[in-house]
């Protein structure tokens, strides 16, 4: 009886051992690789945020902050739509907010920057 019982038992392990190497696997290492060719393009999807960000600034002024974000996520997905990389509205989203980030922490570095220099200098006559 209790070696019945642990045939049925190994039995049950190989079907789900072979259904997870049959399905599950395979499909995560296509969603691994999509991850990493999206953090490989990370940099190159900033700099499009970042341009995406200054223009929008510079011409829609008069837009709220959630149109703006909406606007540049549009602009960067039509960019990566031509340039041949696969992204969701929501992963566009995340790329316009960190580059909206980045411009906001270099303004203000070069503010920092910029209002110690000119209060350190000192002529000497």
């Amino acid at each position: 009886m209790e070696q019945g019982i642990m045939y049925i038992v190994a039995g049950i392990i190989m079907i789900a051992a072979f259904c997870l190497g049959k399905f599950v696997f395979p499909a995560t290492q296509g969603a691994i690789n999509s991850v990493l060719n999206l953090l490989s393009s990370y940099p190159m999807l900033l700099k499009w945020g970042t341009s995406a960000c200054q223009y929008i600034a510079q011409y829609f002024s008069d837009i709220s902050g959630e149109e703006k974000n909406k606007k540049a996520a549009e602009i960067i997905m039509q960019v990566a739509t031509e340039v041949g990389i696969a992204i969701t509205e929501e992963q566009a989203r995340a790329i316009a907010q960190a580059a909206y980030e980045s411009l906001k922490q270099g303004v203000e570095e070069s503010e920092k920057e910029g209002g110690d220099d000119s209060k350190g200098v000192e002529v000497n006559a």
